[in-house]
């Protein structure tokens, strides 16, 4: 006889976590819930209706949420749904112009730069002063892994297509990645050995540059 287990978020939803109890109660003390939350709103297999009814939680209290961006989603409902989720915010400020644009229509939303990469770090200049002008490129790994899937391979060659425009336009790139153990350097090592030419590229990896000089890259780009 086989045995069959349920899956853990099944058992267990969001909203009966540690984290997400700790989390709303908190919510529920405070006068205002403000939220600097960077690329939280990504769909995934493991979003579901419960993950749905833990935001519900948090958004009712009407937060303020901060430095945002929307996406990768692959479906209206998950858009739809978080239209909803959003509409019950205090104030939403997105980090870039497409998120914004999906939300625009709701009065609560507008769209402000980034708040991690424009404050003042100490940051330290790490490329040589005669680089050029330059184009920095976060590279991630979309399915988060260190394999040549058809997601990666994609992404990679449209990465590629990027770097492409940007030479032609005169501009050198910086790969810039944050999180080795999701595939980020694996990724950057990849498009590397797909170009023949990579003179007027750089890729560089927290932690082996430290905060101060990676947000010194962002900070000092020319575009």
């Amino acid at each position: 006889m086989s045995e069959f287990h349920l899956p853990t978020r099944l058992l267990y939803p969001e909203f009966l976590r540690n984290s997400y109890q700790t989390l709303y109660s908190q919510s529920k003390k405070s006068d205002l819930g403000i939220y600097v939350i960077g690329s939280a709103f990504m769909e995934n297999d493991r979003y579901r209706i419960t993950s749905y009814l833990a935001d519900y939680l948090y958004y009712k209290e009407h937060p303020i949420v901060l430095s945002c961006n929307f996406g990768p989603y692959h479906s209206e409902g998950y858009l739809k749904k978080h239209r909803k989720l959003l509409s019950m915010a205090k104030d939403v400020c997105w980090r870039d112009t497409e998120s914004y644009s999906l939300f625009s229509k709701l009065p609560n939303m507008r769209r402000h730069m980034d708040i991690v990469f424009n404050y003042n770090l100490g940051e330290e200049p790490y490329l040589p002063t005669n680089f050029g002008d330059y184009v920095v490129i976060s590279v991630v790994s979309p399915d988060k892994s260190k394999t040549l899937s058809k997601k990666n391979l994609d992404y990679i060659n449209f990465l590629i297509q990027v770097i492409a425009e940007c030479r032609r336009q005169s501009l050198k790139v910086v790969l810039a990645g944050f999180c080795e153990g999701e595939g980020d350097a694996y990724i950057s090592k990849q498009i590397l050995s797909k170009l023949s030419n990579t003179e007027d590229i750089i890729a560089v990896q927290y932690p082996e540059l430290n905060y101060k000089e990676m947000m010194g890259i962002f900070q000092i780009r020319r575009r």
